[in-house]
């Protein structure tokens, strides 16, 4: 009777866990979330996963919590269409499936600290969390939806520290603060005095220690946030939100002719000449370097060259371009593409352009559909085999302002600004001065999904340091400082234009930009180390050194 009344009260824990997460991550009801929720999201799980007697069920209890946060938090993916199936379905019973080992792990380290070391369990807590989040962000799947450290956004003494940590360091906090509540509410079930006073101090001593690392972080946060640094250079930009439908291709002329009204527009009510104008994603729909004809004569109306001559300004529009197929592929009578941003002159020539290298998993892209027999596959499982091929070159983009001086781009694709560890290497390889994703989201539908993508992307300005320029189809289109701070914006699913003079300020290598993801590997390790001390080996090592000395 009471191992079920056990599995009641962690059930209920468990979701009482999603609902204060579901609540604490950007959400339809609070449009940045809560990070004060977002502190305690992670407690009724602490517990539930130590009250919890067996290691798979651990496992179990772990894995759905993940699946359903994913669920509740990422619910517009089914939004996808025809690729609902993966986006929400499939990805689902993955997560729950790939988390299992994390929640077994940390059922060692418990039964490892329940000996005489339970003020460890925080901690273990928090270094499995960190290395659970960091392997979710990585990789063919990688999906940095759903995690902790994106209720923090309207803290910003807290996230200047992803600079030198990356976004782990808040997830480790978050994880290590909830699992120390859990703790201490736990020693409120000892109700005589000797157990209280002789469990509550290493408790005690651990609560100190985070409110030290607290204390450090948000005065760092706090040093940064009042740091005075001057831009070097500016860049006139015109951003342009059209709204279109992202399904519906039965009217590409008009579609065309839509957005270039809309830039007409926005140059016309303003004085200064733009250095640059910024489409979104995929607003080109016919490749243009193989359409160059199409660009020339249409739309009839005002063709898209012809704005380009009479504006004098170049535009970064998103294409897809034609990837050599002789690469990897067994079919050269198949024509593949790379999603990418074209840099496109006044004359109408390609400048330059970037090919996205994370691709979203089946649904931008199918493992080995280079070649033939694997594209048959997909096409009778599924009813559709098409899609990009990643692209190989991790470039930056150079452009001018009207004072003449180069301005060095980096162009991260859709969710690709998600990534830290890709957007540092892109920074770092480049030099880069500047950030420009080009995305569209507009099939979410939701507001929820706009905004939980701009969350996840604005760590990248703190993380390098770097000015961002979101420009979409639908929201979220702003830009972003080094610290930040939106500065500049569009509201959610209207068409419209922004005409912003983005500030620009020297490269600077930080320590996340220069070391990427040491401290998730750094807990890795420590995971490790863990591992080996308790394999049979490990502790007869262990019990050797403790009688010599």
């Amino acid at each position: 009777m009471l191992n079920v009344f056990l599995k009641i009260m962690n059930f209920i824990l468990l979701l009482l866990s999603v609902f204060l997460m579901g609540i604490a991550l950007p959400n339809e009801l609070l449009t940045f979330g809560s990070w004060p929720l977002g502190m305690i999201a992670l407690t009724p799980l602490y517990l539930a996963l130590v009250l919890t007697k067996r290691r798979w069920g651990k496992a179990v209890l772990f894995g759905l919590w993940v699946a359903a946060v994913h669920i509740v938090s990422s619910f517009w993916l089914a939004n996808f269409r025809d690729f609902a199936v993966f986006t929400i379905g499939a990805s689902s019973i993955a997560y729950f499936l790939l988390v299992l080992p994390f929640g077994a792990f940390f059922h060692e380290t418990i039964v490892f600290a329940n000996k005489d070391k339970k003020y460890l369990r925080p901690i273990a807590f928090a270094v499995i969390w960190v290395f659970w989040e960091w392997f979710k962000s990585n990789g063919f799947l990688a999906y940095p939806w759903g995690t902790v450290f994106m209720t923090t956004y309207s803290c910003k003494l807290l996230t200047q520290i992803v600079d030198i940590t990356g976004v782990w360091g808040i997830s480790f906090l978050i994880a290590l603060f909830a699992g120390f509540l859990g703790e201490f509410i736990l020693l409120l079930r000892d109700t005589e005095r000797a157990v209280f006073l002789r469990t509550a101090k290493p408790v005690f001593r651990l609560g100190c220690f985070i409110i030290f690392l607290f204390a450090v972080v948000l005065s760092y946060g706090f040093f940064r946030l009042n740091e005075d640094v001057t831009p070097s250079k500016t860049l006139k930009t015109a951003i342009i939100q059209p709204y279109n439908d992202s399904w519906d291709y039965s009217d590409i002329d008009g579609t065309l002719t839509f957005g270039i009204n809309l830039t007409d527009d926005l140059l016309k009510h303003n004085d200064d000449k733009p250095d640059l104008i910024v489409w979104s994603e995929n607003s080109l729909v016919y490749s243009y370097p193989l359409s160059m004809d199409y660009y020339i004569l249409n739309p009839e109306v005002r063709p898209f060259r012809k704005m380009l001559i009479e504006n004098q300004t170049p535009i970064l529009a998103g294409s897809p371009l034609p990837f050599a197929n002789e690469d990897g592929t067994d079919d050269k009578n198949y024509q593949f593409f790379t999603n990418s941003v074209c840099l496109i002159g006044s004359n109408g020539d390609i400048l330059d352009s970037y090919s996205k290298i994370q691709l979203v998993p089946f649904a931008e892209y199918m493992p080995f559909v280079q070649y033939k027999f694997v594209r048959n596959l997909f096409r009778k499982l599924v009813g559709f085999s098409s899609g990009f091929l990643p692209g190989k070159n991790y470039n930056a983009i150079d452009i001018k302002n009207s004072e003449n001086e180069n301005i060095r781009f980096i162009a991260p694709i859709c969710f690709e600004d998600a990534f830290a560890s890709l957007c540092a290497t892109l920074h770092n390889t480049n030099k880069s001065e500047l950030i420009i994703n080009l995305t569209d989201d507009s099939w979410s539908n939701t507001k929820s999904a706009e905004y939980q993508h701009f969350v996840v992307a604005h760590f990248r300005s703190i993380e390098l340091r770097t000015t961002m320029i979101r420009s979409t189809n639908a929201g979220y289109s702003c830009v972003i400082d080094p610290w930040g701070n939106v500065i500049g914006d569009l509201p959610l699913f209207c068409s419209g234009g922004l005409f912003f003079e983005v500030p620009i300020y020297p490269h600077r290598q930080t320590i996340y930009s220069k070391y990427k993801d040491w401290f998730p590997l750094l807990c890795v390790g420590l995971l490790f180390l863990f591992a080996v001390s308790n394999t049979r080996f490990g502790c007869k090592v262990l019990r050797k050194n403790a009688k010599v000395k």
